[in-house]
């Protein structure tokens, strides 16, 4: 996937209220894209454990793929979405709403695609 489509999907999302930052990652950990004040590769690894553990844990309970893997600190909330062959990782303020920020992020992701697609 071109760097440009991926560049400007870290930047809209980073728009939508709450969200702090987001990181784009291969499914070994690598960053790919980022918008974050943080350590972008430690937060990109981090979306990827998270998704990965909960991939492990749930397919050992035998209660299917999850959509979406959530932790949530003192101060923020992560989550780690699949999106075709990635993991996007999601920073948001501890009072972000996950519903709503993902209302308005889903777009993006079907945007994003329809730009890959054209391309």
């Amino acid at each position: 996937m071109g760097d440009i489509i991926l560049k400007k999907l870290v930047s809209d999302i980073r728009r939508v209220r709450g969200v702090r930052g987001v990181v784009i990652a291969t499914p070994n950990g690598v960053t790919i894209a980022s918008n974050v004040d943080e350590d972008s590769d430690e937060i990109g690894a981090l979306a990827v454990i998270l998704k990965i553990t909960a991939d492990e844990m749930t397919k050992l309970l035998n209660l299917g793929n999850p959509l979406e893997a959530v932790i949530e600190g003192e101060d923020y909330k992560l989550i780690a979405l699949p999106w075709k062959e990635f993991i996007v990782g999601i920073l948001m303020d501890k009072k972000a709403s996950i519903y709503l920020v993902k209302k308005e992020v889903m777009p993006t992701f079907e945007e994003g695609a329809m730009l890959e697609e054209i391309r």
